[in-house]
């Protein structure tokens, strides 16, 4: 019997899993970090006096740090690969935990997030789930959105288990409890970090590929740069205000991180549907679809909340909204 297919293209390389396992976990406590900033919103306002608007600002600006650094990290990886990202941000994310454990003012607060961001979030994210894609060309869309479910795993458990840990133990320990757990767990994973051969050929002999999509690299970029603005701030809102809110509402605050952890580990199945099904139908066609589905989603959230608060809260909590929640 002759086979209809002789000539088979050779498998992926094996190591790629493990790619996809190192930047998951990475990128997981990167993120984690940043949603974790939920839980720590009400205590630091109570500790230091600052508004809340102040403090959820440690979010934007690790966005805007990961957001600039992100590119010259980009630019570096192109030209040295990410052979050492994973060391640098694994000391990073957990020198900038700890010293939030020492911080006194709000300044202080900022500058250590914005190193967070910039020598964390940006080095683990973007440049490693590049590596990722390179080491694939079976089903890619499946490995990335894999990879890229790490970020809202991280968001759903490591804002609980923060909340767990400020339970008992208060804002400045469950900070250094963060900063040992991630260089525990960062730094080992960090030394498995490879490039892909393909990757190392295309760095040190560049070729011309023939291209086909109607657009220039810049048009693409700019595009999706602008899709992820939109897609991100949608996202980032309720990350950070959805704890706060649930326990102004009255839920203890095991139960708002719980709500927030559901929310997330929807978020990371999605990631790996969305992948899968960029294999199926296409990148862009994928993207289109996942698009339109947060789309339709912005516009029910808030009406499906209004109707369902009253019977989500206890018959005694089911009151108008107060003015603490009001604020957001």
């Amino acid at each position: 019997m002759t086979d209809a297919n002789p000539v088979e293209q050779p498998r992926d390389p094996a190591y790629g899993w493990v790619m996809v396992f190192v930047v998951f976990l990475l990128s997981a406590l990167a993120f984690g970090a940043l949603g974790s900033i939920s839980v720590f919103l009400k205590p630091l306002v109570t500790e230091f006096g600052w508004s809340r608007g102040q403090t959820s600002f440690g979010y934007t600006v690790i966005s805007f740090s990961s957001a600039v650094f992100g590119v010259l990290w980009g630019y570096i990886a192109d030209r040295y690969g990410t052979r050492w990202f994973g060391l640098i941000a694994a000391c990073a994310m957990s020198g900038s935990l700890f010293a939030l454990s020492q911080q006194e003012s709000i300044l202080q607060f900022y500058g250590l997030y914005f190193l967070f961001g910039a020598f964390g979030n940006a080095m683990v994210t973007s440049p490693l789930f590049a590596n990722v894609g390179f080491w694939f060309t079976h089903k890619p869309g499946l490995a990335l959105g894999i990879t890229a479910s790490g970020g809202a795993v991280g968001q759903a458990v490591v804002p609980y288990l923060c909340a767990l840990s400020l339970e008992l133990y208060g804002w400045q320990t469950t900070y250094m409890l963060s900063a040992a757990c991630y260089l525990a767990l960062a730094l080992p994973v960090a030394l498995l970090i490879r490039e892909s051969p393909s990757r190392e050929e295309a760095r040190l002999q560049p070729v011309d590929e023939v291209r086909t999509f109607p657009l220039s690299e810049r048009e693409v970029i700019l595009w999706i740069s602008v899709a992820i603005i939109f897609c991100c701030t949608c996202m980032s809102v309720p990350i950070v205000h959805l704890v706060p809110l649930l326990t102004d509402s009255g839920f203890s605050l095991d139960q708002a991180t719980t709500v927030l952890m559901v929310l997330m580990f929807s978020g990371a199945l999605g990631r790996i549907l969305g992948g899968r099904l960029g294999d199926l139908i296409g990148a862009l066609p994928s993207y289109m679809v996942m698009s339109a589905g947060q789309t339709l989603s912005v516009f029910w959230f808030p009406f499906w909340i209004r109707q369902r608060r009253y019977t989500l809260l206890p018959s005694s909590l089911a009151s108008p909204i107060p003015a603490s929640c009001r604020r957001f």
